[in-house]
């Protein structure tokens, strides 16, 4: 019913609807969302693309649209801002060609609020050099950003980074925020092919960490 409300507007006036979106005594942003893709015309593209880089829910009309390489530049440019992106402004960015997409795709996964969305991409799309680049990324943070390392140490434990998963099983010993110490728990079930709790898992590897080896074929880790 707000939907339909807010559709009542009338495309003529979707600029209000624009307006209203990060209001937080508003209509709500989702809703809002729907009625702008509801009512949003061809002749309405420039003005999405005023608004889209400071709404990055909006990408969803980019996509369902088919507008990627329309809005390709504002797209990339999304990836070097320092604001939490949407899956669907990846999902986006993934169907855009170019060698200027990798490039962003990597300085988000070592700078942005999203890493893992940006690997994940660069994942799908078998990105040479992958591998290289999330170990000298993890390198790196541990000198210039150790505060990113809790949310890049799945993805580079994931490539093979022994040091990686030895941080998220230091980091489930320690008290975490509940989101964090899902995820850290999820990826230490995921790349150890043992039985036990994650607070064991952790264990067994924190004792076992010289004899560490990461199976390519199988994406897990053994003890040698």
């Amino acid at each position: 019913p707000q939907v339909q409300m807010l559709s009542e507007v009338g495309a003529e006036n979707l600029v209000f609807l624009f307006e209203a979106m990060g209001n937080p005594r508003g209509a709500g942003d989702a809703h809002l969302e729907k009625a702008i893709q509801h009512l949003i015309r061809d002749s309405d593209r420039e003005l999405l693309r005023k608004y889209l880089p400071f709404h990055s829910r909006l990408a969803s009309i980019v996509l369902s649209r088919g507008w990627h390489k329309d809005f390709a530049d504002v797209l990339i440019e999304g990836l070097d801002r320092n604001i939490c992106l949407t899956q669907e402004w990846f999902q986006a960015v993934a169907k855009l060609d170019g060698p200027s997409v990798p490039a962003a795709l990597r300085r988000h996964m070592e700078t942005g609020q999203n890493p893992e969305s940006a690997y994940m991409v660069l994942r799908a799309r078998k990105e040479p050099g992958l591998d290289d680049t999330v170990r000298e990324t993890w390198l790196s943070l541990g000198i210039t950003c150790p505060y990113r390392l809790d949310s890049f140490a799945p993805i580079a434990a994931k490539r093979g980074v022994v040091d990686a998963l030895v941080h998220i099983a230091h980091e489930i010993e320690t008290p975490q925020a509940p989101h964090m110490r899902q995820v850290m728990e999820r990826t230490i079930r995921e790349l150890l092919p043992y039985e036990g709790t994650p607070a064991e898992l952790a264990a067994l590897v924190l004792d076992n960490r010289d004899r560490l080896a990461f199976d390519p074929k199988t994406l897990r880790y053994r003890l040698d």
